[in-house]
């Protein structure tokens, strides 16, 4: 597509893409709603739910006016259409993105797309690549040091410093606890990618109405 793909914007420094500002954070929280609505048809919108198995950065891509859509279905499965079902499937996917519990058991759900998409909204927090092995080890892999950043309240530190003082405290949080409740170890525990869909829009409306609200009003309604 015209503008490429989510990781060139994000971080590829050998991206052939003309030189481009870096995304604002509504920039990127759009192509986080589109993305999502994309996989959230794939499981929902048919007989059999369909499971992507690569989602990431580099497989969404982006029009001229930044409207992202997933692509690339080459690993795609369809699962059977029967409540709870789970795909046996030897483990296909790209490292950085597996869900552990699917490498673990080779139990194919939905949940282990929420667990890739979980890594890529750190992506697009972060602004780094889902594995980088030029890191000190207990760094490589973004998954691990989101977690480890979210339970020691470090990430705002963490963040990719193009977005500093671009998101609002209530949408960052909000934001932090959909990315990292992608990030659960048990497929179980994940959302679906409908729940993912509704707090993500959710925050583009929390963010809207904050921008338009008068001058000093944090948000907040009522008072003693």
């Amino acid at each position: 597509m015209e503008s490429g793909t989510l990781r060139q914007h994000l971080y590829d420094i050998d991206s052939p893409l003309p030189t481009h500002d870096p995304l604002t954070w509504i920039q990127r929280l759009n192509i986080a709603i589109h993305s999502a609505s994309g996989l959230h048809y794939l499981h929902t919108g048919f007989q059999s739910p369909i499971i992507h198995r690569d989602v990431k950065s580099s497989n969404i891509l982006l029009d001229k006016n930044l409207n992202a859509k997933v692509a690339d279905f080459g690993l795609s499965r369809e699962r059977p259409a029967v409540d709870n079902a789970q795909l046996s499937s030897a483990v296909k996917g790209s490292f950085g993105y597996l869900d552990p519990e699917y490498y673990r058991r080779h139990r194919l759900t939905e949940k282990s797309d929420v667990y890739s998409f979980g890594v890529v909204l750190f992506e697009i927090l972060f602004a780094r690549l889902a594995l980088d092995e030029t890191r000190p080890t207990e760094q490589q892999l973004l998954s691990e040091r989101a977690i480890h950043c979210y339970r020691n309240n470090i990430l705002q530190q963490n963040i990719d410093p193009y977005l500093m003082g671009e998101i609002r405290p209530q949408c960052f949080k909000l934001y932090a606890e959909t990315a990292i409740a992608c990030l659960a170890d048990k497929g179980e525990d994940r959302p679906s990618m409908g729940d993912v869909l509704v707090s993500l829009h959710l925050q583009e409306s929390n963010d809207l109405f904050l921008r338009m609200a008068p001058e000093g009003f944090d948000g907040t309604v009522g008072g003693n």
